[in-house]
């Protein structure tokens, strides 16, 4: 966490805050960061590392450390997620690796609890084809993706009355 102020202090190396390690080196995926305010204006990170989605909360006050809330396991090198109506959103990439050798796969949407990270919901096989790391995208209460081959799936999303 940088203080917006003065990023990374006078030397721009110090951050303001930081969690415990939660991966390994080069787990997670650089530049795919998501946010949103949850509960109690409570501030939230999720990243997207090669096994699933990690979510930090971050408290306020002095020393805003991110604290590890939930973990999911089993989206295969998801995409930044997005974060819809509590509600996080990730797109697995379709990637598998095998040696040095990549496979594509169908990806799959996954819908997931903001909170807790209880899986809600997954678009199973109804994509054809891989998502080359580009997040989804939402409006008009649908969550769109766009695969590879230039289908783009619209699936529909219960907006709050």
């Amino acid at each position: 966490v940088l203080d917006a102020a003065t990023l990374g202090g006078s030397d721009h190396q110090t951050p303001l805050a930081k969690s415990t390690a939660t991966a390994k080196d080069g787990d997670f995926i650089a530049g795919a960061l998501t946010t949103w305010e949850g509960e109690g204006s409570s501030r939230w990170i999720a990243v997207p590392s090669r096994d699933g989605i990690a979510a930090f909360r971050v408290p306020a006050g002095n020393t805003p450390v991110p604290e590890l809330v939930w973990t999911s396991n089993g989206i295969a090198a998801p995409g930044p997620p997005i974060v819809l109506n509590g509600v996080v959103f990730a797109v697995s990439n379709g990637e598998a690796i095998a040696g040095a050798r990549v496979q594509r796969k169908p990806s799959v949407l996954h819908a997931l609890d903001a909170a807790t990270g209880k899986s809600l919901w997954n678009s199973g096989s109804a994509m054809t084809s891989f998502v080359p790391g580009v997040p989804p995208s939402a409006g008009d209460g649908q969550v769109y993706v766009v695969t590879a081959d230039g289908m783009l799936y619209a699936f529909g999303v219960p907006l709050e009355h």
